[in-house]
């Protein structure tokens, strides 16, 4: 009641100076212009509060502060914009630093667009992991008008514990006109970065790595001991003969030690070890048209390094401007005294219609450029022309402009120059600037990615406290008083957050448009509900507030699922699916205008849990749908799930995956990359002889050296769960589960049984179910029909979930793997590839004949006297005959057999009685040699007439489908 009162109170005060004509509102001319306001300053850590402790001393390893603060008139306080005063604050670190200091500052503050000034925190010593992480805190201290105002923040030194293998940062779809000069050249710059445990900033490595190309167009900068991004010149590669088609370039790291014309020669046992591979294209295509949107209070990581709109944290849906996919807004109405990021919707053109695509672009160094007429409506000069970026001037600067038609907007305009020579490509957005007033505010949840969700209609919001949730996210949109301003992010220091009673959360930080909550006690969780308030500007009649439950909960059950072809799609249960090899990445398949519907190059597995909260409300562990989201939690992006990819194939009737054992790791030699913290070099570790570690049945008698092609497929480090085929031309099947990494070591822990004074072990929670995945030799768009075809065959038999076929099937894909991948997998990439139909080389596999095949002669040897073809056939057979062939009839599988080799040229020779006979001692070598022989009359007569009956593929799965029923 008080409080009410005096708020009431003061308004009256305010109307009656403005009636006298005093208090200088917006109507009175004496009113002061507005000055920073020292009561609001704050320390803001725009890039989080978590510093790795690597010891660098790099600002690419730091994070940053800067001081800032609102302003007032003497009558009006928290006016925008917010004022930065950074570099005239005295910064400090104290708490627990040590000798020699774990954390310094840098010698001066640098300006960063969008953000003003800042004032970098630095790693000056590696903190090694049994030392924990320590809590620090920056103060900075402001003198105004002759009063010393201080300000802290804190900060987390965290030990570095590298999560996954590094990954290459930088532009997959490079376009290049191919019309121009042939000295024209482009440029891109890319990184080596490397994911951190319980940072959010990744590892910059690009100082310990050298950056190669397979392309002679497209070359390097020399390594430079300390670099922190490598830039890369493309010449022009497009001429008469070759300017409608794409050009794929490999990126590889190796040691700087290492040569780069080691990977290209014609040698294979002296390659140097490849720390990552990205595949880039090189697109024949031009920039048609541009379209200019706006996002008012872009978060600070709506860019990407390589100047592109990241579409996690901030969709074009946010960006005004753009109305929908064909219709284009001229004007934006924009709030006073806020930030804005400019972005260019650039629409490509190509000599074929429908692969025309999009990209949107936040910058781009050479060739995309920003101007804005008139500037009057930008504070001290903002708007930068090569970043996009601006900030408002405030909403008294703007009531002198209100009136003023010729200085309350401005047009701002995006030119995209596609060469050196050509005229730019432009696009105009006019910025009508407005009231700044705020109507109301929105309390919205913000997943790990960063992706801000839709607020919930009953505003309870829970945090299900477990190995996968530690806390939750939340982020105050604004909504307008003029409705031509779409709702969007309230500013960075215009909230402040509170915590009702009981004061069971935590929230961090207090003031900022985004907090995290958290349970305030972690090691003694207290379920039960509190309310969480976000107040605009202290004002109670501007404010939200929701609940939010916390529950100390556990892991019942994971499940395993995958995305389906059509994002739009839920995701599913399915024990099979397949890929294309050729290293395309969601974005480059989805929204870059190739069309990789048939055989995608990349899948998105996901991760669904079943919490012990929902098992007492209900649900039944043994019938719950795991697609059921109503149900199951998405989990998927949470840092505690590991999605694991192994050399093999998933066996539903144990529930488990078989796998090739790894003799040979991809470890760096000692010493091999320069480095001056205790962190271990190696760059692609094979955690052990089953790959992942996690618990799998071992084919000891079918080593895989993996020491030059690598796995056929690897889990994105980018993107969890993302599952990224890996080199041209690749043939495998590939056992994918996922779990929850219980204990926090970045590894597989199994379950020991206590032993003397150590106390048992658990295991980590693993996924009921796996999934197989079969990479097919369909990098290309020249190969996709072809191999979406087998796809086509193989996907109802795999994915009923039928044990029968998973048997009968999956032994034999794999061993068509085994056998044919470190073959194909050294074919020549390029062009050459195009002229390699996916049937001839599986039946090259089949019959062992690679002498057909473009490139033959770089191959390695293939497998003497057909053991290939024998070792497919042995795997098949001693799986039917496993248990004595129990659930198989002896007829139906003479019958299976006897057909898949009589549709082959020579296929009468085989002996019915010999294969009876073999099959009724349940003598797999027996009737291995048996069919050997066959398939081996079988192959002469393909390579004598390859044209004169079905391919041995199709014979193959004709045979098995039919066994089946199919």
């Amino acid at each position: 009641m008080n409080t009410k009162l005096l708020s009431i109170s003061l308004a009256l005060v305010t109307s009656v100076l403005v009636a006298c004509g005093g208090g200088g509102d917006a109507r009175s001319p004496d009113r002061p212009a507005p000055s920073l306001d020292p009561d609001s300053l704050r320390v803001d850590l725009p890039f989080g509060d978590e510093l790795a402790g690597l010891g660098t001393n790099k600002v690419a390893d730091g994070i940053s502060a800067r001081m800032v603060g609102l302003q007032t008139d003497g009558v009006e306080t928290d006016l925008g914009p917010e004022l930065n005063v950074t570099e005239g604050t005295t910064w400090t670190i104290t708490g627990p630093i040590g000798n020699p200091a774990i954390a310094g500052l840098a010698a001066s503050v640098r300006n960063i667009n969008g953000l003003g000034n800042v004032k970098d925190i630095l790693s000056t010593a590696f903190l090694a992991e049994p030392s924990g992480k320590k809590t620090l805190r920056i103060t900075g201290t402001y003198r105004h008008k002759g009063v010393t105002y201080t300000r802290f923040a804190d900060f987390t030194v965290v030990p570095p514990t590298r999560v996954g293998p590094p990954f290459i940062e930088g532009p997959e779809i490079i376009p290049f006109d191919p019309l121009q000069d042939s000295n024209a050249t482009e440029e891109a710059s890319y990184e080596l970065s490397q994911k951190l445990k319980d940072v959010a900033k990744p590892e910059n490595r690009t100082g310990e790595a050298k950056f190669c190309a397979n392309k002679a167009f497209f070359t390097f900068a020399d390594y430079a001991e300390g670099q922190t991004s490598a830039l890369a010149t493309i010449s022009n590669p497009f001429n008469s003969s070759n300017s409608q088609e794409s050009i794929t370039v490999t990126i590889s790291t190796i040691s700087p030690n290492d040569e780069c014309e080691t990977l290209y020669d014609d040698v294979t046992d002296n390659n140097a070890p490849i720390f990552a591979v990205k595949t880039v294209k090189i697109v024949p295509a031009t920039v048609k048209s541009v379209d200019v949107c706006v996002i008012t209070n872009p978060p600070s990581a709506t860019c990407k390094n390589s100047g592109e709109l990241d579409q996690t944290i901030v969709p074009t849906t946010s960006c005004d401007g753009l109305d929908s996919a064909t219709t284009v807004a001229t004007e934006a109405t924009v709030p006073a005294g806020e930030m804005l990021q400019m972005v260019a919707k650039l629409t490509y053109q190509t000599s074929d219609v429908n692969a025309n695509f999009s990209r949107y672009q936040c910058s781009g160094a050479g060739v995309l450029s920003w101007s804005a007429n008139p500037t009057a409506i930008y504070s001290n000069n903002s708007f930068s022309t090569t970043a996009g970026t601006a900030t408002l001037i405030g909403q008294a600067a703007y009531n002198q402009l209100r009136n003023d038609a010729s200085n309350n907007n401005s047009l701002v305009t995006g030119s995209y120059k596609n060469s050196s020579s050509s005229n730019p490509v432009t696009g105009n957005l006019r910025l009508k600037l407005t009231d700044a007033t705020v109507d109301s505010i929105t309390i919205r949840p913000v997943d790990n990615n960063g992706t801000v969700g839709p607020a919930r209609d009953d505003k309870k919001y829970q945090i299900n406290y477990s190995l996968l949730q530690k806390d939750q996210s939340f982020v105050a949109f604004c909504k307008y008083a003029d409705p031509a301003i779409p709702e969007a992010r309230c500013g960075d220091s215009t909230i402040k957050w509170t915590v009702g009673s009981p004061t069971i959360l935590k929230v961090a930080p207090v003031q900022d448009v985004m907090t995290k909550a958290s349970p305030a006690t972690p090691n003694a969780i207290v379920n039960g509900e509190s309310t969480l308030t976000a107040t605009y500007k202290n004002s109670t009649l501007k404010s939200d507030q929701v609940t939010v439950k916390v529950i100390d909960d556990s892991l019942v059950a994971l499940y395993l699922l995958q995305q389906q072809d059509d994002p739009a799609q839920p995701a599913v249960v399915d024990q099979f699916s397949c890929l294309g090899s050729g290293n395309y990445s969601i974005s480059a398949s989805q929204e870059n205008g190739f069309d990789f519907s048939m055989v995608p190059g990349s899948r998105q597995f996901k991760a669904h849990a079943l919490l012990k909260s929902r098992v007492d409300a209900g649900a039944n562990p043994e019938t719950v749908n795991p697609a059921d989201l109503s149900i199951l939690e998405d989990v998927t992006d949470e840092p505690s799930v590991i999605f694991t990819a192994d050399v093999g194939y998933y066996d539903s009737a144990n529930k488990t995956c078989v796998v090739a054992p790894i003799t040979e790791s991809l470890a760096l030699p000692e010493g091999s990359i320069p480095t001056g913290t205790p962190l271990d070099p190696v760059l692609v570790p094979l955690s052990d002889a089953l790959g992942s570690g996690v618990p799998a049945l071992p084919l000891d008698e079918l080593p895989l050296d993996l020491s030059n092609a690598g796995k056929p497929a690897e889990f994105s480090a980018e993107t969890n769960g993302l599952l990224v085929t890996q080199g041209d031309v690749r043939l495998g099947t590939m056992c994918i589960r996922v779990y929850v990494d219980a204990d926090d070591n970045q590894a597989y822990t199994p379950a020991k049984p206590a032993d003397g004074g150590s106390p048992a072990v658990k295991a980590d929670p693993l996924s009921k179910n796996g999934a197989s995945v079969l990479i097919q030799p369909a990098g290309t768009i020249a190969l996709q029909e072809q191999a979406g075809s087998a796809c086509q065959i193989f996907d109802p038999l795999l994915s009923a979930n039928d044990d029968l076929s998973n048997q009968l099937l999956l032994p034999a894909l794999f061993n068509l793997g085994y056998f044919g991948d470190p073959a194909i997998s050294a074919l020549p990439v390029g062009d050459l590839i195009n002229q390699i139909p996916v049937d001839a080389l599986l039946d090259a596999i089949l019959t062992g004949d690679f002498s057909a095949i473009p490139g033959a002669d770089q191959l390695p040897p293939p497998p003497s006297d057909l053991e290939g073809v024998q070792a497919i056939v042995e795997g098949l057979i001693a799986t039917l005959t496993d248990g004595g062939g129990e659930g198989l009839p002896t007829d139906d599988a003479i019958a299976a057999i006897t057909s898949i080799v009589s549709g082959l040229p020579g296929g009468d020779q085989l002996d019915p009685a010999a294969l009876q006979e073999a099959l009724a001692g349940l003598d797999p070598q027996a009737l291995a040699t048996v069919l050997a022989d066959s398939i081996a009359a079988a192959a002469e007569g393909i390579i004598a007439d390859p044209q004169s009956a079905p391919t041995a593929l199709e014979n193959l799965l004709s045979g098995l489908g039919g066994l089946l029923g199919l």
